[in-house]
């Protein structure tokens, strides 16, 4: 039952992208917190970016309207479009967002709020991390999409030190912001959640549909093909021999990498081994295809596909966090949400040699597999959307009218 929301129980989500331009992990949290808020009782406004033409306004919940504004012009300042931004997002929140809590999801957005006199209003909820983001494009030069200039993290450095409300979705992020922004203490940590299947689908239809053979080890990888998931890691553990001589490797997802993974498992010799699903709308039949799913990533702010794959009783492998010298750094959130040798296992964050000995070792341990998927599933479901916008609402001080449980 969905309870009517009271006037000043009202939050506005300020997001450069809302339903239905859809992209990745941010914007489907965006979409669950607000579908959330609205069946807790909130009155929920968004003030987006019109991108892609759709309608200035739209309603598509009760209790949910969407306000789609002129996309930006940078015009003669095409140079520091941070500035744009920032002005940009100030102008929208003075002349659209109504009175309540806002819900800034980018630096640029939070700061334009604050500027718009309504400092008090904000609460920041970015992403990720710009100069965590930043080490990591400097230290590993083929993650291009993760260059961030000098005023990009000091737009993310103010927006963290002046917002009076901050919340991150793993302790990586919060200590990425500790270590460059030095914003520790109040920064308030609320993970991700996950939708629990409501059918699973045979592992031997599952083969089926992605033409893999039915008695191969199959490894996976579910997410948006960009050079920060480091897929030349997990394909060098495959040419050690990881996989053996009949495994698979799954790949779900397309992105701006695909080619270069595509040259490099064919110079490295195992592009017989891949199997390439393309994106997916519905990644259950994926999971259900798999033994595992391993994250090479070396940056993850969370990673919403290891409770996905978990919740689907699929055992996951991701790098440890990584961020001393002189080695190069791994920031993920792998340790916070993969229990290692329960739900999934943990490997050395720069060896591919570990990773090849560890799918070598589960080959020969199905039982292994099967409980460790058992663990992965019923700790996911320990987590659902419900308990994160429970958590929210905490933050906000506002009365939790669906009772959503709240971690202690």
């Amino acid at each position: 039952m969905i309870i009517t929301p009271h006037a000043s129980r009202s939050i506005t989500i300020l997001a450069a992208r809302f339903w239905p331009d859809l992209y990745g992990g941010v914007e489907q949290r965006l979409w669950e917190t607000a579908i959330g808020l609205i069946e807790a009782g909130m009155s929920v406004q968004v003030i987006t970016e019109n991108r892609d033409g759709l309608p200035p306004r739209e309603t598509p919940r009760h209790g949910l309207e969407i306000t789609r504004l002129p996309k930006m012009n940078f015009g003669r300042l095409w140079r520091w479009p941070d500035l744009v931004r920032v002005q940009w997002w100030r102008r929208a929140v003075k002349d659209h967002a109504a009175r309540g809590t806002l819900w800034a999801c980018e630096p640029s957005i939070a700061l334009g709020a604050m500027l718009a006199g309504r400092r008090a209003d904000v609460t920041f909820n970015p992403a990720c991390c710009a100069a965590g983001m930043a080490s990591v494009a400097k230290a590993h030069p083929f993650v291009s999409t993760m260059k961030m200039s000098l005023l990009e993290q000091l737009t993310d450095r103010l927006a963290y030190r002046l917002a009076p409300r901050v919340a991150v979705s793993s302790v990586n992020v919060a200590l990425q912001a500790r270590r460059h922004y030095g914003r520790s203490g109040d920064v308030r940590v609320i993970p991700h959640g996950v939708h629990t299947p409501a059918s699973r689908v045979s592992r031997a239809a599952a083969r089926q549909a992605f033409s893999l053979p039915q008695a191969s080890f199959v490894i996976g990888f579910v997410g948006r093909l960009d050079p920060c998931k480091d897929l030349g890691f997990l394909l060098e553990a495959v040419r050690r021999g990881g996989l053996g001589e009949n495994g698979r490797l799954l790949i779900v997802g397309d992105g701006p990498d695909r080619e270069r993974i595509a040259a490099l498992a064919a110079e490295m010799g195992v592009d017989d081994y891949l199997a390439w699903a393309g994106k997916l709308d519905d990644t259950r039949t994926a999971y259900a295809a798999m033994d595992v799913m391993v994250l090479p990533s070396v940056y993850e702010a969370f990673g919403n596909v290891i409770r996905e794959a978990m919740a689907s009783g699929v055992p996951v492998i991701g790098r440890r966090r990584y961020n001393g010298p002189p080695d190069k750094p791994v920031l993920t959130a792998c340790d916070e949400l993969i229990e290692h040798g329960r739900t999934g296992l943990l490997t050395a964050p720069h060896d591919p040699g570990d990773l090849a000995l560890v799918l070598t070792s589960l080959r020969a341990q199905p039982d292994e597999l099967t409980r460790m998927g058992r663990n992965a599933r019923n700790e996911a479901i320990a987590w659902p959307w419900e308990r994160t916008v429970g958590e929210y609402l905490d933050l906000l001080g506002m009365p939790n009218t669906r009772h959503f449980a709240v971690a202690a």
